[in-house]
């Protein structure tokens, strides 16, 4: 057997941490990929390299309930995708195959850092796929996919519908029906900025649960995400660029309430300098690092924005929408 497969990454656009409490998140896929190759195996057994994870290759086994019994030491970051997949989705044990993960597009080509871009739904998503028949429908493998990812990091999901269907989605958390898809608001344009400093999304999830936020908080950041949601149908870019303002503004409010640090690692700073810009900045996804999108109605405010985002220590990121899917 020999396959390939990819998927994209994501950028949340607004609705991050409201979309846990069932709200609407706006996520867009983009063109950083992780690609998956199986081709089949050199020696004996399964082997499994990991290209933008870990370097090396590991060796497996497949016993009759599709568990897997490793050959080599392996590092937990490698064994965790390959062994939540196969429990949801089998690979026969009688030929042996090589499968190889790259997902060297989500991280920083110098410091090997992870960029916050969604990469391990995307691998999750093309792992899926490519154990998968060629027939089966993108809904089947968004449901494996669903299940495989929430079992290693939980969240709401929102990352795999972006690698599952491409494009720019409205996703709601718990909600079987595949997302809906929106255009881009004519006239509305953005900038992708990396801060530098990686972020973990599950510990900020924790965080966030963890913390004093109360019902008031969640119950003011969902309604800011329904408002959100709702200018992001209308298509107008001046509305959706005023309802990207007021939901950063209440994730802010979020933020300081349950010192969950979404606006930590610089991304407060140029919070307000975008203000003074005509430019709105938000971190994207969990925050407290990562990267963060910016807006504006004219090309103009965010070349000015970059040269300040920039001197702050930020990376401008080459992202644009994807509207592939896997």
């Amino acid at each position: 057997m020999e396959c390939r497969t990819s998927a994209p990454g994501k950028l949340l656009l607004t609705g991050e941490y409201a979309v846990l409490r069932n709200a609407p998140a706006i996520v867009m896929a983009i063109n950083r990929r992780a690609v998956v190759h199986i081709s089949r195996g050199e020696n004996s057994t399964h082997s499994i390299s990991t290209p933008g994870l870990r370097e090396g290759t590991w060796r497996f086994e497949i016993d009759d309930e599709r568990r897997i019994a490793w050959l080599d030491e392996v590092p937990d970051s490698v064994r965790l995708l390959p062994e939540t997949v196969l429990r949801c989705r089998g690979i026969s044990g009688a030929c042996p195959v090589h499968i190889d993960i790259d997902t060297r597009a989500f991280s920083d080509p110098e410091t090997g850092s992870k960029l916050g871009l969604g990469s391990s739904a995307a691998a999750t998503v093309a792992l899926v796929a490519a154990l998968s028949r060629p027939d089966e429908e993108t809904e089947h493998t968004w449901a494996i996919s669903r299940k495989a990812h929430h079992a290693m990091q939980g969240g709401s999901g929102a990352d795999v519908a972006a690698s599952c269907f491409g494009g720019l989605l409205v996703y709601r958390h718990n909600v079987d029906a595949p997302p809906e898809t929106l255009d881009w608001p004519l006239g509305l344009h953005y900038r992708v900025f990396n801060s530098g400093v990686p972020a973990s999304t599950s510990d900020a999830v924790e965080r966030s649960a963890s913390g004093m936020l109360f019902d008031g908080d969640w119950a003011a950041l969902g309604q800011a995400a329904e408002r959100a949601a709702a200018a992001w149908y209308s298509g107008q870019a001046s509305r959706v660029l005023e309802s990207v303002r007021v939901y950063r503004d209440a994730l802010r409010g979020f933020d300081l309430s349950g010192s969950v640090g979404i606006f930590s690692a610089g991304h407060e700073t140029l919070t307000d300098l975008g203000d003074s810009l005509d430019v709105v900045y938000k971190p994207s996804g969990a925050g407290a690092g990562d990267c963060g999108i910016a807006m504006a109605m004219t090309i103009e405010c965010l070349d000015r924005f970059g040269e300040v985002a920039m001197s702050r220590g930020f990376v401008p990121l080459d992202v644009e929408r994807d509207n592939s899917g896997v």
